[in-house]
């Protein structure tokens, strides 16, 4: 299916490989991510716009600019797709959603990154920090960081000689439909019991468009940590908070939903004193049939992070921007 491949050149171009994590943004790129359903109408349809410092950004430079002199309280919001706003465009990811609440000198960087774990978000915070040092750290945990993590490390030992394989690969797919063919093909067999639909899955009658009254709940269950599960990340959380405590970085760990993984990152910060955090997710603030934050998830969650940043007393001045320019 050619629509399949163009999703598969396309979303490249905005990647690059890293002899590290993997993947990593492309500095200074920009593509539209579409994919059609099995009706004919777009599943995913936006926009992502990388800055020149490698990380995502608005798409109206008109809109944003970011200078390594930036002044005022500086968050990361540091984390995975779920972060870096993963089937919506940048405005309404929950990283820009916060800092529209958050006071005129306040920024929030999204460092987030699909297949991004601990170690990768961790360590593109350290390394943005050279341009952007951050006043807090914001690091959503979700379920498919411990698996990110052992993939990155196995990933990060292997010789110089399939690092460069992979970058040339890298390469062929941001230049050719044909090195794009295997994986188009992955994310045919990934997505295409999710882009089935019906008639039946499109509502019809306004009840279904009912005001959503569903909000991120904090969880204040007892959660045990398994010393089995997860070495690598909590290796990489253990130095990262080191890094930040040395530096009087506020951090904050939030995990969502109530699997294995999310309550083994919540339990083991609690036990290594680290703000965490364990909510779980009303379905209705997700994206249909795909899991991700829908645009009232982002916005809800931005809320529910700005209001844990008061009650921590990182913000100190709630004057709204348009009311600080008058």
């Amino acid at each position: 299916n050619p629509d399949i491949l163009d999703f598969a050149y396309h979303f490249r171009q905005v990647y690059q490989y890293h002899d590290r994590w993997y993947t990593d943004f492309n500095p200074g790129a920009s593509s539209t991510i579409r994919l059609k359903d099995s009706m004919g109408s777009y599943f995913f349809n936006f926009i992502i716009t990388v800055n020149e410092f490698g990380f995502r950004t608005y798409d109206r430079k008109l809109d944003y600019t970011m200078k390594g002199n930036t002044k005022g309280k500086i968050i990361h919001a540091i984390g995975d797709s779920f972060t870096m706003g993963w089937g919506v465009n940048y405005e309404t990811s929950y990283p820009a959603l916060l800092e529209f609440n958050l006071p005129y000198n306040y920024r929030v960087l999204n460092l987030g990154l699909n297949g991004y774990g601990t170690i990768a978000a961790t360590e593109k915070s350290e390394e943005t920090a050279q341009h952007f040092m951050p006043d807090a750290v914001v690091y959503l945990a979700t379920e498919n960081d411990y698996d990110d993590d052992e993939k990155a490390f196995v990933h990060s030992t292997k010789s110089h000689i399939i690092h460069a394989l992979y970058d040339a690969l890298n390469f062929l797919r941001q230049h050719t439909y044909i090195a794009s063919t295997p994986f188009a093909l992955y994310w045919w067999f990934y997505y295409k019991e999710l882009i089935k639909v019906k008639p039946s899955d499109f509502p019809e009658k306004k009840s279904f468009h009912k005001f959503v009254i569903d909000n991120f709940k904090i969880l204040d269950i007892n959660t045990k940590q398994n010393r089995l599960m997860g070495n690598h990340s909590k290796s990489a959380l253990l130095k990262y908070n080191s890094y930040l405590e040395k530096r009087d970085i506020l951090f904050i760990v939030i995990s969502h939903g109530k699997g294995p993984v999310s309550r083994d990152i919540h339990a083991f910060c609690k036990a290594n004193g680290i703000d965490s955090y364990l909510v779980s997710v009303p379905k209705s603030l997700r994206l249909n049939k795909e899991g991700h934050f829908n645009y009232l998830g982002n916005y809800k969650f931005a809320i529910l992070v700005r209001n844990i940043l008061r009650k921590k007393g990182f913000i100190r001045n709630d004057t709204p921007k348009g009311e600080a320019a008058k």
